[in-house]
This record gives C-alpha cells, structure tokens and sequence, in this order.
C-alpha cells in the first residue's frame, strides 16, 4: 500500500492535534508548524475532518480545532478515508490481483 502526500499529511495533523490539543483549541498555524504539514495543504485536509465530523473549526481570535470524537475511536483508516484515501485503488503488498 502507498499513502500519497494527502494521506500522509492527514494522518500527521491528526496525530498533531491528539497529541498537542489540550483545553484550548490549536491553530492552523500552530498545528502546521508542530506537524510539518504545509499551511495550504493543512487548511484542505481540515476542511475535510470537519467535514467527516472528527473535529471542530473554531474561528476567530483563540479560535482553532479540537477534536470532536474520542481519538481512540478514531482509526487510522477513518482519517485516511476522510482525507479521500481510496483503498480499492492501491495495489496490494502481496502482489495479489486482490489483497484480502
């Protein structure tokens, strides 16, 4: 399996924001620079979470994201269909024309 940029991005800014959101919500800006994911790339894939309703956008001054789920229900395959991931579209690692 190969995990494109989006994918790659969306697994860093929400592992970012698990591990660096406490009780107040993290920027764009602050969450960007802690994940290394670039700002116009962040703001696409977070459209997209709040989309999916894994968090919240606030705006605004002290405005920023936090988590809408509890992260341990959240799975790693959650956030990679969410960012658009498509499985069926990836070869399998075994070589297999379908990987079960």
């Amino acid at each position: 399996m190969f995990l494109n940029q989006t994918s790659q991005y969306a697994l860093r800014a929400m592992t970012g924001i698990v591990t660096f959101q406490k009780d107040e919500p993290i920027s764009s800006s602050r969450l960007a620079e802690l994940t290394g994911v670039p700002s116009h790339y962040l703001s696409k894939i977070m459209r997209k979470m709040v989309e999916a309703d894994y968090v919240n956008s606030r705006k605004g001054h002290g405005g920023g994201f936090v988590m809408l789920i509890d992260p341990e229900e959240l799975t790693i395959m959650d956030v990679l269909t969410a960012a658009g991931f498509d499985m069926d579209e990836q070869p399998c690692v075994f070589g297999w024309s379908e990987c079960r």
